[in-house]
């Protein structure tokens, strides 16, 4: 009897960790769509390489290896996590840093844990250097029901929250 507890617990905690996804915020920025005409761009600080893929997967530059190709150059800083809260749920309840309150619900009400990541980077072109700074506001939502959601790709959902940052403050 113990044995087969142990087994379902333990399969239980393994697919309420597998159950999750990522939100944009505000939900206008999930919409939106890269402009045609696009600079071409030629990343300075290409060994930031998660910097670099949230970077491409934005679409506000075509990234070229050939700095002479380039418009203009990048230079990126390295992500900082900032504010980041304890989880809650849809009521508003404080669930603190773990899921423990996922396997009491067997995970039928969904755990939102906000993640505010700043992303700097400096646009170098013959007129000047243009400090850009954002903060992109994503959710991870840990959800029975996510296991049926195949987009779980942070990079692509943080690259489309620097696309509406980019574009909101133009």
């Amino acid at each position: 009897m113990n044995m087969r507890f142990f087994i379902i617990l333990s399969l239980l905690v393994g697919l309420n960790v597998s159950c999750y996804s990522y939100k944009i915020y505000p939900k206008k920025i999930r919409k939106l769509e890269p402009s045609i005409n696009r600079y071409n761009a030629y990343v300075i600080e290409d060994y930031l390489r998660e910097e670099l893929k949230i970077l491409e997967s934005s679409k506000i530059f075509n990234i070229t290896s050939d700095s002479l190709k380039a418009d203009l150059k990048i230079k990126l800083y390295p992500l900082e996590n900032i504010n980041n809260k304890f989880g809650y749920t849809i009521f508003g309840w404080n669930t603190g840093e773990d899921l423990s309150f996922g396997l009491v619900t067997a995970g039928q009400i969904p755990i939102m844990f906000d993640e505010n990541i700043r992303f700097k980077f400096d646009e170098i072109s013959q007129a000047g250097v243009i400090k850009k700074d954002f903060v992109l506001k994503l959710t991870r939502r840990y959800w029975f029901w996510d296991v049926l959601d195949f987009n779980k790709n942070y990079i692509g959902k943080a690259g489309k929250a620097l696309l509406g940052n980019y574009l909101g403050n133009k």
